[in-house]
């Protein structure tokens, strides 16, 4: 019995031997999946060298930290650290301070590491290489292609890590173009050909910058990181410069420099010029002058002669001392200063000459050189017209009109139409974008709508909504007015809605009950016997009552009637009817009276039901298979206070 029981346990090792044999020899040849950081650094610091492989190398539990000798991650240049496992699969350099910056490292996991788990070994060498932070340039000033630069400028380059300064020189240029001299043959007329132009560079001094300079406009940056670079002599005017910084250009420490070249442009100043001017338009335009180079407006009024002298405005001092504003293409490059003639006060339908003196000097001290005349029109105010539309309501006693202000507009486009109770909200309903036309299925008017018209004055006038034959039933105006507008090319389409009728309604929904008041447009008093309808967003009727005798109407709330909501509070239409006008109003319309106005505190978005509950534990970490027990405290709001609710049921999960 023993013998056979020696037997079986052999037999036994034998076979768990023979299956972590056959595993071992199953296991994938050892490679590396993954491994960082890689290629160029942007950011300097104490981040890790991570190297992941396919398969586990080291046991759990194991150890986890090498000795120093027998790390398996080689990094060339060395740098002090420790190596560690990650889990199973992954091997960590972690150096023992910041990796010094500007150096390219080249990072081996020599071939023949082990894998302690399956003892795999790796293959061949696996390298990768990165390079930390090298300096680059954040930003220059002057900005690129900015324009109107002084002859004698200050250069000021910041980069994004220190450079040795004393290096500087070498690796910064400023250079500009011109064309090459004209040949012989070229000057006896014998030749065409155009010779290229020549690049011509600028004597610099380059020097760290000053702590007055830094203080007053760079103390948000690393001082260490800024260069300052003056030429030595001064430039030339209306030129475009080239401020190049080459590739290479060391950082105090590490052997590798800037990357690639940066090139950066700008613009001096040019002599002052006349280049366009702006001299007719309607009012309340003001005529422009381009100039090559910006001009204060109190030189410009100093230097001007206007016919009549009437047109003349004395500028303030404020006024005065500002300049045009800058216009650069960025396509051409053409760039310019427009100047208002801001002491011009012009009559509609004036003309006006100005004559710009000669002498007229621009913010650098450049003349004009030679004297410039102007004349001016104006065809009078320009048309405008000012339709607020929206929601509104008319009293139907009087004459159905919808203000408007004009300005030099006799007509404009007009299209609207009328509705009642049965087909107004499916077309409220209907959404139309901004500015555009609204589809109208029956349009009651749609043309050209004349006004009474004064020459440069403004006529506050109306439609006359008359003109789309509203009835007591069909009391709901709608009405689009066609604007112009500076921003669109077709114009903008204004709507407008209008309830014509002698009732004021005023309405309150809620879950709980809905409330309205009707009363008299005319006189204020509540108006009884009302025949009232209750509407949902699909124009269903939802409910149908009459006002009392001090006009108002007690309905069920929402929740209690068959209304549905996409989401939020559901939408109630109410219809009043009258033999003055048909009133409706909705939930929807906002511009009402809102509690917050009287610092009332509400609900905004009321809930049909209200139910709050906090379900806990009796403790919170548990063993597997111990009883968990959990209680749970439900309120239910009812009306405006919190109480018990009824029993409920639910599932845990």
């Amino acid at each position: 019995m023993k013998n056979r029981f020696i037997l079986c346990a052999v037999l036994a090792a034998a076979l768990v031997a023979g299956t972590a044999l056959s595993s071992l020899a199953a296991a994938p040849a050892l490679k590396v999946l993954s491994a960082s950081p890689k290629g160029k650094l942007y950011a300097g610091g104490r981040y890790s060298v991570s190297v992941s492989f396919n398969q586990p190398v080291a046991a759990l539990g194991e150890k986890t930290e090498f000795s120093s000798s027998n790390c398996p991650i080689t990094i060339s240049p060395k740098i002090k650290g420790s190596c560690r496992y990650s889990g199973t699969q992954t091997v960590i350099f972690e150096p023992a301070e910041n990796w010094p910056e500007a150096t390219a490292y080249t990072v081996t996991v020599p071939a023949g590491f082990k894998s302690a788990v399956s003892g795999k070994a790796l293959a061949q060498n696996y390298t990768f290489r990165f390079t930390t932070p090298v300096p680059e340039v954040n930003f220059v000033q002057p900005r690129k292609d900015e324009h109107w630069i002084s002859l004698n400028p200050t250069l000021y380059v910041v980069f994004t890590r220190p450079v040795k300064m004393d290096e500087l020189s070498k690796y910064v240029q400023l250079s500009y173009t011109v064309p090459a001299e004209a040949t012989f043959s070229q000057r006896l007329g014998l030749s065409s050909a155009k010779r290229p132009n020549v690049t011509k560079t600028v004597p610099l001094i380059v020097r760290p910058i000053s702590q007055l300079e830094y203080d007053k406009d760079f103390s948000y940056y690393n001082k260490q990181n800024i260069a300052v670079i003056s030429p030595l002599s001064a430039l030339e005017k209306g030129t475009r410069y080239t401020l190049t910084l080459k590739a290479g250009l060391p950082a105090p420490t590490g052997t590798q420099g800037m990357e690639k070249d940066y090139n950066t442009t700008f613009y001096t100043y040019p002599n002052l010029t006349v280049l366009n001017q702006i001299n007719d338009g309607c009012l309340p335009y003001t005529p422009t002058v381009d100039f090559s180079t910006p001009v204060r407006l109190k030189e410009l009024a100093a230097a001007a002669t206007v016919e009549p002298a009437s047109a003349v405005r004395k500028l303030s001092e404020q006024e005065g001392d500002a300049l045009g504003y800058d216009v650069v293409d960025n396509k051409t490059g053409a760039a310019y200063f427009r100047t208002p003639f801001a002491f011009l006060n012009l009559k509609p339908g004036q003309t006006v000459t100005v004559t710009l003196n000669k002498n007229l000097r621009d913010i650098y001290g450049n003349t004009l050189g030679e004297d410039k005349t102007f004349k001016i029109t104006n065809s009078g105010y320009c048309p405008t017209a000012d339709f607020s539309g929206g929601l509104g309501v008319l009293e139907s006693y009087l004459s159905p009109r919808l203000p408007i202000d004009l300005m030099n507009t006799p007509s404009l486009p007009v299209r609207g139409a009328r509705f009642n109770k049965e087909n107004f909200i499916p077309f409220d309903t209907v959404s139309a974008g901004y500015c555009a036309k609204k589809p109208l299925t029956s349009a009651t008017f749609d043309g050209t709508y004349t006004f009474k018209d004064v020459k440069d004055r403004t006529v506050k006038t109306f439609i006359d909504l008359n003109k789309f034959n509203p009835t007591a039933k069909d009391s709901i105006v709608f009405s689009q007015v066609k604007l112009q507008d500076k921003n669109r090319k077709d114009g903008c389409w204004v709507s407008s809605t209008d309830n014509i009728t002698d009732v004021g309604v005023t309405l309150k929904t809620s879950p709980e009950n809905i409330l309205l008041w009707a009363t008299s447009l005319q006189t204020g008093e509540p108006m009884p016997n009302l025949a009232v309808e209750l509407r949902g967003k699909d124009n269903k009727i939802l409910w149908t009552g009459s006002t009392d005798q001090d006009g108002l109407v007690r309905a069920p709330g929402w929740k209690n009637l068959d209304v549905a909501s996409e989401w939020g509070q559901p939408v109630v239409y109410a219809f009043v009817s009258s033999a003055g006008g048909d009133a409706v109003v909705s939930s929807a319309w906002n511009d009402g009276l809102e509690p917050w106005r009287f610092n009332l505190n509400y609900d905004y978005n009321p809930q049909p039901e209200a139910v709050r509950s906090v379900l806990f534990t009796d403790r919170g970490i548990y063993r597997p298979g111990e009883t968990l027990y959990l209680k749970g405290v439900v309120r239910q709001l009812k009306g405006s206070a919190w109480g018990l609710s009824q029993a409920v049921r639910g599932k845990v999960r």
